[in-house]
C-alpha cells in the first residue's frame, strides 16, 4: 500500500486502486489522556481524492483556511511553502 509522508503534519495513502487518502497528524493536546501516553502517532482522516491534483488543491486550500496569516505577504509565504513541499514529492 502506498504511504507517503508529505511533511510533519500530513501523509497520503492509496487504500485501493481508485482513490488517494489524505491524513493529518492529530494534535496530542486534543487526545484523551490514555492516548497521550502512547508513543503511537494518531492520524485524522481528511478525505478521499480521485487524483493527486485534487488532493494537492484541497491541501493548499485547507492550509490557507487554517493559517494564522494576517497579511497577504504571509499568505503568499504559506502558499510558496506548500508548493515547495509538493514539488519535492514529484
Amino acid at each position: 500500500m502506498l504511504e507517503i509522508k508529505l511533511n510533519s503534519d500530513y501523509k497520503i495513502t492509496a487504500e485501493d486502486e481508485l482513490n488517494f487518502a489524505l491524513y493529518r497528524k492529530t494534535d496530542k493536546n486534543k487526545l484523551p489522556v490514555c492516548a497521550k501516553k502512547s508513543n503511537k502517532i494518531n492520524w485524522k482522516f481528511i478525505g478521499y481524492y480521485i487524483s493527486m491534483e485534487h488532493l494537492a488543491d484541497d491541501l493548499t486550500e485547507r492550509e490557507i483556511r487554517l493559517s494564522d496569516a494576517k497579511t497577504f505577504q504571509e499568505l503568499l509565504s504559506i502558499i510558496k511553502e506548500l508548493k515547495s513541499v509538493l514539488r519535492q514529492q514529484e
